[in-house]
């Protein structure tokens, strides 16, 4: 047993004497995080669960322990006190029946076995608390459960997965579905639990490891816990290279690229993974610890050595893609075609017209883009080339074309996506649904849950903080560049702080920021401010690190517009940005952009379902402004384009800031980042200009269809023109 192993043991005992059991349990979890088969922990964290009522919580343990040391009494004696109380006093006799032919002089089994006897029809029934047939049908029925539909109740899915415990105890895979399962069902601790016990079933597999620490990185403080699981994984089951990008992505999140870069180096030269990408994580990791010329040359080197140079350019082109100069890749590109790689395949002509793309070589790009389609790609690459080749036809003024690869690659995304129900469109409107009933419920009792002070300098009530906001395309994006040009702000782009924030102090669910339920939001409402400002302020400096004394910290995040309430009650002293934009411009740019898959991406793929979602969440946010009446300035995208300095005059006075004339020149701001995580890179790298702004006349018979009727109606609203042929009247 290991110093390290035998610390957290007596830790664990010694809360445990003193009445901690969560202290207990925590330590001895931590023992298992070193090695997964320490009989005795095992069987101890089985008791206290037991002790505490929750037999769902020992059965894991209990059935690890005894698997373990089917030698120890105590352990079966247990796992039967265990199926008791789950109300399976059978399976308990047949436990304790099958223990006593392994200790048939045990005293206290043996007595244990008289209260508890087995007879011949349970021996024919069970073996152990397993039923003797019906693992085929459970098989199916796992595989079956699978993933659980966007929209329904995880808990009756786990219900159902419980079930098949009785016939596939053993079983690691069904371990990891209960695990996710109760995660989704907001009990974090039988995740984990359950993910354990897939450990212990299989500790050289690697899908059991990474099941728990995706368990453990839901929680605020485990991450220490997540960095261990995730090194030992590595230890046991090999230098596997999905469970290095785990880690290593884990050590970069906290700020600890150096130990990355040590983690690896200390693996063997013999990996098991794709070696291309073993040379992206490095890559990635030397970005990340500051050094992205080393990344780059990483491929530039092993281009003169492999075997493999399509391999290694497409694992290039994914480092290089959010370049705003994409020249290295294409030198790379260059180099292999001149030493003859065999560069006429489908994905490589896609990543080249990506490049091209990029570099403004627009007619190379199309002839590029067009060979990529016809040849075989996979689904998710057609869907992303569908859009690049669309984006470049618009760019040519090739209007019908750019619509029909735009349509045809938002069909590919839903079929890809939404059809087997890995997303859900619908989800982000209900959930938004949700969110404004209860501001509905508030404006109806009269009893604001928040007001602003008129205090500007109360940093609790977070004085110090701006969300920057809007439907997406709107503009935030190029805010964001501007403002982050001034020496006392710092721009947060785009990281999920608030949802982290609230999901650790109110755990329950995981993924997609859209999945919530009733009971969770009732939780976050009966929170304690002081509580939820802690979380936020632990997330922030995760994501921030160590702000400075007067800096402004901006949150962009475009949808935390459908959150606005719940932030105003957390910071009710907090400034809001809000960017707006034509309607008709902002529908077309969302349904002409590949964004990531999530639920609220997913309504993006139609314009009926862009018009639906614009409406409600500006509803909302409307309804949030009259009520509680936020400090709050509002941009124009069209204005700020034309006068940049008068559109962000509003937003400087209300955050106590001062112009400086560095922020004129907010493109050479981003030029200096080398890249930027939004589908707007090329255009906030450039000086000012205005061919986005009425774009929708482009496409103005699609955008006249009577499914955008609500665009139509808020734009006239906020004052624009939508007469989709001004210049005949």
């Amino acid at each position: 047993m290991s110093d390290d192993v035998q610390a957290y043991i007596s830790e664990g005992n010694a809360c445990l004497k003193s009445g901690d059991r969560n202290g207990a349990a925590l330590a001895w979890c931590r023992a298992l995080d070193v090695d997964p088969h320490l009989a005795t922990a095992c069987n101890n964290l089985g008791a206290i669960n037991l002790m505490g009522r929750a037999p769902w919580l020992a059965l894991p343990f209990f059935l690890t322990a005894t698997r373990l040391r089917p030698d120890q009494a105590s352990f079966w004696i247990g796992l039967a006190r265990t199926l008791v109380e789950l109300g399976e006093p059978r399976r308990a006799a047949a436990c304790l029946d099958k223990a006593a032919s392994r200790i048939p002089e045990d005293p206290a089994l043996r007595e244990a076995c008289r209260q508890c006897p087995a007879d011949a029809e349970i021996r024919a029934r069970f073996d152990g608390l397993a039923d003797r047939s019906g693992q085929t049908e459970a098989v199916e029925q796992l595989a079956a459960i699978g993933d659980v539909p966007p929209g329904s109740d995880p808990a009756v899915w786990l219900d159902r997965a419980k079930a098949l415990v009785w016939s596939l105890p053993d079983r690691p895979a069904l371990w990891i579905v209960l695990s996710r399962l109760a995660l989704q069902a907001g009990d974090p601790v039988a995740a984990e639990f359950n993910a354990r016990h897939a450990v212990a079933l299989a500790p050289d597999a690697s899908e059991s490891w990474l099941a728990l620490a995706g368990v453990l990185a839901q929680s605020g403080h485990r991450s220490e816990d997540v960095v261990r699981v995730l090194t030992r994984a590595l230890v046991l089951c090999g230098p596997r290279l999905l469970l290095a990008e785990a880690l290593c992505n884990r050590l970069i999140a906290t700020g600890r690229a150096d130990e990355a870069l040590a983690v690896l180096d200390r693996l063997p030269s013999e990996r098991i993974g794709d070696s291309a990408r073993w040379l992206l994580l490095k890559a990635r990791v030397h970005e990340a610890a500051g050094d992205r010329s080393t990344g780059a040359a990483l491929f530039s080197d092993a281009l003169a050595t492999t075997i493999e140079p399509v391999a290694l350019l497409l694992a290039a082109a994914e480092f290089h893609e959010r370049d705003l100069k994409p020249g290295a890749w294409l030198e790379l590109y260059e180099c292999a075609r001149q030493a003859g790689a065999p560069l006429d395949q489908p994905d490589i002509h896609h990543a080249l017209a990506r490049a091209l793309f990029r570099s403004g070589k627009v007619e190379a790009a199309q002839a590029a883009v067009r060979r990529a389609l016809d040849g075989a790609l996979s689904d998710d690459a057609r869907r992303v080339a569908g859009f690049i080749a669309g984006q470049i036809a618009d760019r040519l003024g090739q209007h019908d074309e750019a619509w029909r690869h735009f349509v045809t690659a938002n069909a590919l995304l839903e079929a890809v996506w939404e059809v087997p129900g890995r997303c859900d469109h619908t989800v982000p409107l209900a959930r938004l649904a949700s969110l404004d009933q209860r501001l509905e419920a508030e404006i109806t009792s009269a009893r604001p849950v928040a007001q602003t002070p008129d205090d500007r300098t109360d940093r609790q009530g977070g004085a110090d903080l701006a969300f920057l906001v809007g439907f997406p395309r709107s503009g935030t994006t190029l805010l964001d560049s501007v403002l982050r040009a001034h020496s006392r702000v710092l721009v947060l782009e785009e990281a999920p702080v608030l949802i982290e924030a609230l999901r650790m102090l109110v755990p329950g669910f995981s993924g997609d920021e859209t999945l919530f339920s009733e009971d969770w939001l009732d939780a976050i409402a009966a929170a304690e401010v002081a509580d939820l400002r802690a979380a936020y302020r632990t997330r922030l400096a995760h994501h921030a690190g160590t702000v400075s004394a007067g800096v402004t910290v901006i949150d962009k995040l475009p949808l935390n517009m459908n959150w606005a309430a719940v932030i105003h009650r957390i910071f009710p002293a907090a400034g809001f940005i809000l960017a707006r934009r034509n309607p008709l411009d902002v529908a077309l740019s969302n349904f002409t952009q590949d964004f990531a898959p999530n639920n609220a991406m997913m309504v993006m793929t139609r314009l009926e379902r862009i018009a639906r979602f614009h409406a409600a969440s500006f509803d909302h946010w409307d309804r949030f402004v009259d009520w509680r009446k936020p400090r709050l300035a509002e941009v124009r995208y069209e204005a700020l384009v034309e006068d940049l300095r008068s559109e962000v005059a509003p937003i400087l006075s209300m955050l106590g800031l001062e112009w400086e004339d560095g922020q004129a020149r907010f493109y050479e701001t981003a030029r200096a980042r080398g890249r930027i995580s939004t589908p707007s890179a090329n255009q906030v790298t450039q000086p000012l200009y205005t061919r986005a702004r009425d774009r929708w006349r482009n496409h103005a018979e699609a955008l006249s269809d009577p499914v955008c009727e609500p665009l139509r109606l808020r734009a006239r609203a906020w004052g624009y023109d939508v007469d989709p042929y001004p210049e005949t009247r």
